[in-house]
């Protein structure tokens, strides 16, 4: 063999292999080669470009979908809201259920009601985030944003999932009852990395989904901020990336989604690529990544506590303040404080002393950068002002009397009640009246109220006291509220 020959046989053997090497985990190929050298919110659109394109499979065949992608090894289904449940494929899915155990459904982990709640819609069959899950536990979960709580307004069968109020640090949740719910630790990195990918894929259309549902769905508010990067609300992005670190990518996932992967021709990167998260909001975002060379390999770091107690607190402008007390594990790290609203009221970055400026709403947030041993974190209050004195205080509505109303005549009384000096009287027909015997210069307003039929046997009045011109009732019931001003 001469030279030439020889040299070209060597350069072709290296192609070869460089070409074998040059390939991404689970069979992934050069699926990911378009996000090669990307990092941060550059990473994350140039995997939304990528994952975005697939084949539908519409939302009729996602029960039959389910026999590939989620099928434990002894062919039942793979519940992952319950740990009681032993469905049979098919034969248990839909139908009524009256408690735990009865039927699975199709879970949308990502609520539909925070897209538009439409199953033709692209997310609204995504298998990405639609899991078989016990129908009744699905049922408690409801919309409410994944959080972690107590359990204390529901659990199923050994605490596996619960729904209550959010514990986590930072929580900013409002919406109904300021409940949450938590699955099972075992699958709490498959929520997260099933979140991560909603937010990458769907990137281009969350301001939409912030914009035109946030307002209806606290829980959405809650989770995203609706922005393209970084997408998640503090508090949620960093429970979502503690919750990937305590539980790393399983083979369930992996093989999920190998064949979500058959059926819709797309995948979820953070599982192909375990910790990828951080290369995009993490301690790694500064780093380039690499589809074919990736270092997965975690940063030793330890994650940060941070609470305020309480998280709400109501000031008075002109009076001295005192801002709630910052918790703080480790101890001794550098903490930086920030106003949402200066107009409100500041904050000293350092110390976190609260200057009042004016009568309003502000949240204030103390915020760990994180370094080389820990991870970032924040926590916040809602801190309300209000002007000395008095802003009018919330009425406090308050049942006095029930008057039996069966066979009454048109003249209907009360005795005083906490001095208000309320009265009810008939005018002769079909109304009644309240007034205030007790306002300034003796003129006492006057409601009349139709009383419609004489089959009204209760009538329930309410008033409600501490308005600021006095005892002057602000509110009258009967059927529907008719309020009184000064």
């Amino acid at each position: 063999m001469t030279t030439k020959r020889l040299f070209t046989t060597i350069c072709t053997l290296a192609l070869t292999l460089c070409m074998a090497w040059a390939q991404g985990p689970n069979g992934s190929e050069n699926y990911y080669q378009d996000a090669d050298g990307k990092k941060g919110a550059a990473l994350k659109t140039a995997l939304c470009k990528i994952i975005y394109s697939r084949t539908e499979v519409i939302y009729d065949d996602i029960w039959s979908a389910f026999e590939t992608t989620d099928l434990r090894s002894d062919g039942k289904i793979w519940d992952m809201y319950s740990n009681i449940t032993n469905y049979r494929y098919i034969t248990d899915q839909a139908g009524n259920y009256q408690k735990e155990g009865d039927k699975y459904n199709r879970e949308h982990s990502f609520p539909k009601s925070w897209f538009g709640g439409k199953e033709s819609s692209v997310p609204g069959h995504d298998l990405f985030h639609i899991y078989p899950t016990d129908g009744f536990v699905n049922g408690k979960r409801s919309n409410y944003p994944f959080g972690e709580n107590n359990g204390e307004e529901y659990s199923s069968s050994g605490n596996f999932s619960k729904l209550g109020k959010c514990t986590y640090p930072g929580c900013t949740y409002i919406g109904d009852k300021e409940y949450v719910f938590e699955p099972n630790d075992k699958y709490k990195g498959d929520f997260a990395r099933t979140y991560f990918y909603m937010v990458t894929c769907y990137e281009e259309q969350l301001s939409t989904w912030y914009k035109n549902y946030a307002n209806s769905n606290e829980g959405l508010k809650a989770t995203i901020d609706g922005s393209t990067y970084p997408a998640f609300t503090t508090w949620q992005l960093n429970m979502l990336l503690d919750w990937s670190r305590n539980d790393p990518v399983s083979e369930k996932e992996i093989n999920r989604n190998n064949a979500v992967y058959d059926l819709q021709k797309n995948r979820n990167p953070f599982i192909d690529y375990p910790g990828l998260e951080d290369y995009i909001w993490g301690d790694k975002k500064n780093v380039t990544f690499s589809y074919d060379h990736y270092d997965g390999s975690s940063s030793g770091k330890q994650p940060v506590t941070m609470s305020f107690s309480p998280t709400s607190v109501t000031a008075t402008l002109g009076e001295s303040f005192t801002a709630p007390t910052l918790s703080m594990s480790p101890s001794g790290l550098t903490v930086t404080y920030s106003s949402s609203n200066t107009n409100v009221a500041t904050v000293n970055a350092s110390t976190g002393a609260v200057t009042l400026k004016a009568v309003g709403t502000t949240t204030i947030t103390a915020s760990f950068a994180g370094n080389d041993d820990y991870y970032s974190n924040s926590a916040t209050y809602t801190l309300t002002v209000k002007k000395q004195g008095g802003d009018d205080p919330t009425p406090v509505e308050t049942i006095i009397w029930e008057e039996d109303w069966t066979g009454a005549s048109s003249n209907v009384s009360v005795e005083s009640i906490n001095n208000s000096s309320a009265v009810y009287q008939g005018d002769g027909g079909t109304n009644c009246k309240i007034y205030n015997e007790k306002l300034a210069g003796g003129t006492a307003p006057e409601l009349l109220i139709p009383k419609t039929s004489r089959d009204i046997n209760y009538f329930i009045a309410t008033i409600a006291l501490g308005h600021a011109c006095g005892e002057m009732p602000l509110s009258f019931k009967c059927n529907k509220t008719i309020s009184v001003t000064s």
